[in-house]
């Protein structure tokens, strides 16, 4: 007879730092009796998807995709042209996860029919009622979200948006999620079925700049100054040093 299912799993956003050391969690929990108790996974930006991966029971696949992973899989710098249409970076990362892992939707797919629930968080930014009513925020679960729309979901909640343009998640345009939940531990005490919570945060620790650690990239651009973009982004370092001179 299989045991009650009671525990819920909160995993918050935190980039590469993050997954890592959620995996090192998460391969924890799977050692501990809690593993065959857990009901339901909420994930927000990495969480997601190293919560498909935990709900799937697929950590081991996780680890090897992350000792391999290289930078350019994920992010890939767009041209200067480009920036104003495409972003910074091109988000490669769902073609590096689909050749990995046989396909972001096949893992979507397979999420439905896993004994373990999973819960993704990204961020609302189709500027309509609809979202800001949510408190621009959106929540789609294995059990009752389409594996194409899941899919879409978990490469949405991850999509970096200081780095990234937003995706389209059925209906809406979403980004990642740690804008509105960075962690998600109200979903956990929300749900019904969860009676204990186990959970990992992430909380960064990085030194901060200042405005002066943009000189260097200032002094590069200002060979094209004449393009509107970065001529626009040369007046924000401009009105970002005045903020600073008042403190």
């Amino acid at each position: 007879m299989e045991r009650q299912r009671d525990v819920g799993v909160v995993l918050s956003g935190g980039g590469v730092n993050g997954v890592m050391m959620e995996l090192g969690f998460l391969k924890r929990l799977r050692a501990s009796p809690l593993w065959p108790r857990v009901a339901a996974i909420f994930g927000t930006s990495s969480g997601a998807l190293s919560g498909s991966m935990a709900a799937l029971d697929r950590l081991d696949d996780l680890e090897a995709f992350l000792m391999s992973l290289q930078p350019e899989q994920t992010f890939r710098p767009n041209r200067l042209w480009r920036l104003p249409f495409l972003g910074l970076h091109d988000y490669v990362l769902p073609r590096t996860i689909d050749d990995w892992f046989g396909g972001i939707q096949v893992v979507a797919a397979a999420l439905q029919d896993s004994p373990v629930e999973l819960v993704v968080v990204a961020t609302d930014v189709t500027a309509d009622a609809r979202a800001e009513a949510a408190g621009f925020e959106l929540a789609y679960s294995s059990r009752t979200t389409p594996p194409e729309i899941l899919g879409e979901a978990l490469l949405a909640s991850a999509a970096v948006s200081a780095l990234v343009l937003p995706l389209r998640v059925g209906d809406r345009i979403a980004t990642d999620g740690a804008w509105v939940r960075n962690y998600p531990l109200g979903h956990a005490y929300d749900h019904e079925a969860v009676e204990l919570i186990v959970a990992f945060r992430y909380l960064p620790n990085y030194p901060r700049l200042g405005v002066a650690a943009l000189e260097p990239l200032r002094r590069r651009l200002r060979r094209f100054g004449r393009v509107p973009p970065v001529r626009a982004f040369l007046d924000e370092i401009d009105q970002a040093e005045l903020r600073a001179a008042r403190g």
